[in-house]
């Protein structure tokens, strides 16, 4: 059973080669492998963590990211996918403690406030640092679906976020027993 297509191909059955009715040959096109592996360019690791360490800061300080996020996305699959996702996870860790230390001491200087001021501060805060989390997660998702879930050992980004938040109100005894 054959029948034709709207190229002029006749395609005779499930499975079988289309052949051209007006006398025309067929060509194949054939792959050859790459002679040479491409390589990374010698600074990607650092460029990379340099535009994503920019977006985390911007989020941090409640800035318009300036990279898309689906730029950032990428770029966190491809440092996982070049084997750098542990040094990725601890810096983005690294960057994600400092901003709660800095959190912690602007709240520890405002513990003289009356002490429902000071629990509004402490809730804003709160509120502010889990929406910061979630847009972080969002962009290292990738990280965090690969290399986090895969070693039992690790948290997710989220939970890292939180025990690196009550490590911190814990080191900082005038915010923790405000009144």
């Amino acid at each position: 059973m054959s029948s034709q297509n709207k190229n002029g191909m006749v395609i005779n059955a499930p499975g079988a080669k289309a052949t051209p009715t007006n006398g025309q040959t067929t060509k194949k096109l054939v792959l050859k492998p790459l002679k040479l592996k491409p390589k990374l360019p010698a600074n990607f690791e650092e460029d990379t963590w340099a535009k994503l360490q920019a977006a985390v800061k911007a989020v941090h300080n409640k800035q318009p990211v300036a990279t898309s996020l689906e730029e950032l996305y990428r770029a966190v699959e491809d440092m996982c996918r070049h084997q750098m996702q542990d040094r990725l996870y601890n810096r983005l860790q690294a960057e994600c403690d400092a901003h709660i230390g800095q959190q912690m001491s602007a709240l520890q200087s405002q513990t003289q406030m009356a002490p429902s001021a000071f629990l509004e501060r402490v809730s804003a805060t709160w509120d502010d640092y889990c929406s910061q989390m979630l847009l972080i997660r969002s962009i290292f998702l990738y990280l965090d679906r690969t290399y986090v879930m895969s070693l039992p050992g690790l948290r997710s980004l989220f939970d890292t976020g939180l025990v690196s938040l009550r490590k911190h109100l814990a080191e900082h005894s005038n915010v923790s027993s405000s009144r």
